[in-house]
């Protein structure tokens, strides 16, 4: 398989995608290296690219590796893990075509080996608490353009029909006063310059409203129901009717845990071909029914074995799932110098 890495020589960044090179190399497939920049057109060579953050180049690869069925993998901030060494310890989100929701990077239906790995414990479900804490966005959905705030605005007003709870605004880490309180929020009182950690904000927590924050995943781990207004990793274990804020759903989580922990993977993952296996070479297992967060068999079963019965599955993303394609002759030489994507 012939991949490009479109990248940038840049620290860290530079440094992980060299290491990506080397290990798809090493496991067979050519590598093509382009940086950062100007965009035109995906090699008609290409099976595949590989990229990092959201770059100005970004969408061009999208939209362009949609039209000629080339698969992109964009690798940006992970979910869970998401500090310590960036090279070996934290977690990359490798969304398939896109990023995040927008790209899913493996089936559903997948077992909880990489789940329980990484250790992260599941709180019970809560039933209590006094305000809905919301994690406000002050920026639009990257690569597509799609402004958050006005979806709080409206939200307020679809939930002031069904309760009177207060709301308490958390503004994202990296607002910094460069947005007002939305519209409708001004009677809430404001955690104001993060005085206060997320997790203390969630103990008195009815429920979290965001439009496609990873507060909501972290909130559904804690047991704290979540509510979200745009596309969101979150969405299958999540709320999406504002009609049911008093009355929110909790539903099964431990089959969306599961697909989670696949959707990211570290950076020494990233640099030793254990994601590449899966993600390039379709090589992981599915499982035939989800899994359930109250199967005592789980326990007891091998690792990769079917875990009982939870959420219906999510929509299959539809993904290149045939046979993976012939390896070409490795290029192993040293990585050449990259010039502007043409």
């Amino acid at each position: 398989m012939y991949v490009h890495i479109v990248t940038t020589d840049m620290g860290w960044g530079g440094a992980l995608m060299d290491g990506i090179g080397k290990a798809l190399a090493e496991n067979g497939h050519s590598i093509g290296w382009r940086a950062h920049g100007p965009y035109t057109h995906v090699e008609e060579k290409c099976d595949a690219i590989i990229t990092i953050g959201m770059a100005p180049v970004t969408m061009g690869l999208i939209e362009d590796c949609k039209r000629k069925n080339v698969q992109l993998f964009l690798i940006t901030d992970g979910f869970l893990k998401r500090h310590g060494d960036r090279l070996t310890e934290r977690y990359w989100a490798v969304g398939r075509n896109s990023f995040h929701a927008y790209g899913r990077p493996v089936d559903f239906l997948v077992p909880g080996d990489r789940w329980e790995r990484l250790g992260v414990e599941m709180q019970p479900w809560r039933n209590e608490g006094k305000y809905i804490l919301v994690a406000h966005q002050y920026t639009s959905v990257p690569l597509y353009n799609i402004d958050k705030r006005p979806y709080f605005e409206r939200a307020y007003e679809e939930i002031r029909k069904y309760t009177d709870r207060p709301f308490k605004i958390r503004k994202h880490p990296l607002d910094k006063g460069r947005t007002a309180t939305p519209e409708g929020f001004a009677e809430s009182f404001s955690v104001g310059e993060q005085a206060e950690s997320f997790e203390e904000a969630l103990r008195d927590a009815w429920c979290v409203l965001t439009y496609d924050s990873n507060a909501a995943l972290e909130a559904i781990l804690r047991g704290v129901p979540a509510f979200t207004l745009g596309k969101c990793l979150a969405d299958p274990a999540a709320n999406k009717d504002l009609s049911r804020i008093e009355n929110p759903l909790r539903p099964d989580r431990q089959q969306w845990a599961h697909w989670i922990a696949y959707a990211q993977w570290s950076g020494a993952e990233l640099r030793d071909y254990a994601a590449w296996r899966v993600l390039l070479d379709n090589e992981y297992q599915r499982v035939d029914e989800p899994a359930h967060e109250n199967d005592l068999r789980r326990s007891a079963s091998p690792p990769g074995a079917m875990d009982g019965q939870a959420l219906p599955a999510a929509p299959v993303h539809p993904q290149a799932d045939t046979a993976k394609s012939n390896k070409k002759t490795a290029n192993k030489s040293p990585r050449p110098a990259k010039t502007a994507a043409a």
